[in-house]
């Protein structure tokens, strides 16, 4: 899988999970600041990348620090790397 497919499967699992935001999702987009999710929504996205990717995303990942879209795709990323689950 490319970065462009990566990228474009990560906007829609989180759209589906938010709605459609006004803004351009890109890597430096903020979940907090400029999406407006709490902790239970970014959490609530990381179970659906790992379903939606079939990896497993644990706290050593780094998963708590991944304050942007570009940060959490950079590990999704990694962890597909990895060869998932």
């Amino acid at each position: 899988m490319d970065g462009q497919e990566l990228t474009r499967r990560m906007r829609e699992a989180l759209e589906s999970l938010i709605g459609t935001v006004s803004i351009e999702i890109g890597d430096a987009t903020t979940f907090e600041q400029q999406l407006g999710m709490d902790y239970l929504d970014i959490y609530e996205y990381e179970m659906t990348l790992e379903e939606e990717f079939n990896i497993d995303i644990a706290d050593e990942d780094g998963i708590d620090e991944a304050k942007t879209f570009g940060e959490l795709k950079a590990i999704v990323e990694r962890k597909l790397k990895e060869g998932g689950r």
